[in-house]
């Protein structure tokens, strides 16, 4: 059995020590080492070098060496090094801000004979550091950039250290498939080319997005082959990591006590090497387990000690971590007022499509609180504006497709395989009456293969292109871009089904360009279509991406919108309308005018899409007839009602 004792570990002389530097954890268990090889006889000398090994071992004296020779340094090229050395220790220790700062001097500091790999080095340390402070979305097209030199130039060593950073970038974004497919691409250079990045790296981080996706099975052998790496060649702090992601893994396949164990291990060697982030991650997982066996008073102490540490590194990514597990702690000793305040805490910095899986536990654990505290119809709403974003989440980290693809994929790869040992016995047996024959058929064999597989990849390209041709022809209106009828009724009748299934509310409005068919006998057909599709611009700009919007025919566009009310509905058109009226400035015809009319109708219990449709023309009938450009509610008679 697993026994714990809060008291066992005080890290209050650590954190004095090193509260004034250190930034954690950005991600649930991240950071293995960036260069798990770092000789490189191109680029540093051998004192460079052996601090950059000290900083995959005990980065902390590698801070403290770094800087003790800056002190004494004079040459502008050496202290543009030793500032590198100190990002990467900083990014060892998960201290994303001072990584980047200290990368940032590195290059200030380089002169004009610098490297050109120690230049591109320096532009992804400071792009893993954005990604590690939760700022994806501004250095995405910075990685995507070093990766397309990196490949144009065949310089391995910087690929794979692009590819880290672009899964990284992914895995922030919860774009876990992308994530995979980086790392993955990783581990095969990796495996086929001799650079500082270490199959063993990339085994981490695939390990990590298949336990992020809860597929802890999946993840475990990755971890433990980088395991066995980052021991065997003495590199703690990716030992750290591993051991934390590993523990994790083994705890949610059912395996608590050894899971706890390895944590408890991880804990011990961080605080060995004074890892404060790595004790706090460890002790933060050890109090989840501690809460799902209802001992709340046993894991409090542990997540506040978490706490402290990432409140001192301003890590949101873990502050909202530990902030959700203490709010479970005060709901699981009935102190809901306790609860609700680390909810608030932690909504406050959940801001960002980086934190969309955290605002989305932050919000169903309020419901709780809320429901605790006999407010229902506010936990009600907070669930209801949560489905959406869970249903987004969902979607992004949905595995099957993936288990499907790596599945054909080894089908394939056995097949290529059998082939190839059959085309080799078949030689052999060739050899035995004729060598000279058995070469010539041979390379007549290789060569047929690799024109039929030539052949059958230009066919599945061009099928896949004709396939996304066809598609686009069939759903999108060529000249507006909006739906094609059919589509745009397909949809409207599926969103109708359920709305009337869940009793929900949605609105379908007929919109007609006025006077159209004098812009086109006054104008020519040719401005007619820039009226139309800066019309369907305006309307892909203006309304949701969860707003149905088609062309019925000629100038008349059909839009519905799901779970929005007629009131809702009429002061989004209303705002539209206006624009279309701009329409003739964005085309450079000033002396057109353009206006919309436009009958809408709020669906009703047992109405087909026809008959709403019909209803909804209806409506834009009298809206002619009443002048034009503006906005008609469908009236029913009494007899409807």
């Amino acid at each position: 059995m697993f026994t714990l004792k809060t008291t066992t570990i005080n890290i209050e002389p650590i954190i004095n020590y090193l509260v004034a530097s250190l930034f954690f954890l950005i991600l649930i268990g991240i950071a293995p080492p960036a260069f798990s090889q770092v000789n490189s006889p191109s680029l540093f000398n051998e004192n460079v070098s052996q601090l950059l090994q000290l900083t995959l071992q005990r980065p902390a004296d590698a801070i403290d060496k770094a800087q003790d020779e800056l002190a004494i340094t004079t040459s502008r090229q050496r202290k543009s090094e030793l500032h590198f050395v100190l990002a990467r220790a900083y990014s060892e220790l998960l201290l994303p801000l001072r990584a980047q700062e200290e990368a940032e001097k590195a290059q200030a500091l380089m002169d004009d004979d610098s490297s050109i790999e120690f230049q591109h080095f320096l532009t992804l340390s400071i792009a893993e550091a954005n990604a590690l402070s939760g700022l994806a979305d501004d250095i995405e097209g910075v990685v995507k950039r070093e990766l397309t030199w990196a490949r144009k130039q065949h310089n391995y060593n910087i690929q794979a250290y692009a590819l880290r950073v672009a899964g990284l970038v992914q895995l922030t974004l919860n774009s876990s498939d992308k994530a995979l497919s980086r790392f993955q691409e990783g581990y095969a250079l990796a495996q086929s080319h001799v650079i500082r990045l270490k199959p063993a790296d990339f085994a981490y981080w695939i390990a990590m997005v298949y336990e992020n996706r809860g597929e802890p099975k999946l993840a475990i052998p990755y971890f433990k082959e980088a395991q066995g790496y980052y021991q065997k060649q003495a590199l703690s702090v990716g030992k750290v990591r591993t051991e934390i992601g590993l523990g994790k893994a083994l705890i949610a396949l059912g395996q608590t006590n050894d899971g706890l164990l390895v944590l408890r291990d991880a804990a011990e060697l961080a605080l060995e090497i004074q890892d404060l982030q790595g004790v706090a991650n460890s002790y933060q997982h050890i109090a989840e387990q501690l809460i799902l066996r209802n001992e709340a008073e046993q894991a409090e102490p542990f997540l506040q000690d978490a706490l402290i540490i990432f409140n001192d590194g301003h890590n949101p990514f873990m502050q909202i971590a530990v902030l959700l597990a203490l709010a479970e702690v005060s709901l699981q000793t009935d102190t809901s007022t306790d609860a609700k305040a680390y909810l608030h805490r932690a909504l406050e910095l959940a801001e960002g499509d980086s934190f969309l899986a955290q605002r989305i536990e932050i919000n169903r654990k309020m419901a709780r609180v809320l429901a605790k505290q006999a407010d229902y119809p506010a936990a009600y709403d907070l669930m209801v504006n949560n489905a959406t974003a869970q249903g987004k989440l969902f979607k992004e980290r949905n595995s099957k497709r993936l288990l499907r693809l790596k599945t054909e994929f080894e089908v394939e790869q056995q097949q290529i395989q059998n082939a190839l040992l059959t085309e080799q016995n078949l030689r052999q047996r060739a050899e035995i009456r004729s060598r000279q024959e058995t070469q010539k058929y041979g390379f007549v064999l290789i060569f047929l293969l690799i024109v039929i597989t030539l052949l059958l990849l230009w066919l599945y390209i061009k099928s896949k292109r004709h396939r996304q041709r066809l598609e686009a022809l069939a759903n999108e209106d060529m000249l507006t871009t909006l739906l094609t009828r059919r589509k745009a009724l397909d949809l409207i009748d599926q969103q109708l089904k359920l709305a009337q299934r869940h009793n929900e509310t949605i609105s379908l409005a007929i919109l007609d360009l006025d006077h159209f068919k004098q812009i086109n006998d006054d104008c020519g057909h040719q401005t007619g279509d820039h009226v139309l599709r800066a019309f369907g611009i305006l309307a892909t700009n203006t309304f949701r991406s969860t707003d149905i919007l088609g062309r019925y025919g000629g100038e008349e566009f059909l839009f519905a919108f799901p779970h929005t009310s007629i009131d809702q509905v009429e002061e989004m058109l209303q705002k539209f309308s206006q624009t279309v009226k701009s329409i003739p400035q964005q085309i450079d015809c000033p002396q057109l005018n353009t206006s919309v009319s436009i009958g809408v109708i709020e669906a009703r219990e047992k109405l087909s899409t026809s008959e709403l449709i019909a209803l909804a023309d209806e409506a834009l009938y009298q809206a002619k007839v009443a002048g034009r450009d503006r906005i008609v509610r469908y009236q029913p008679t009494r007899a409807e009602k």
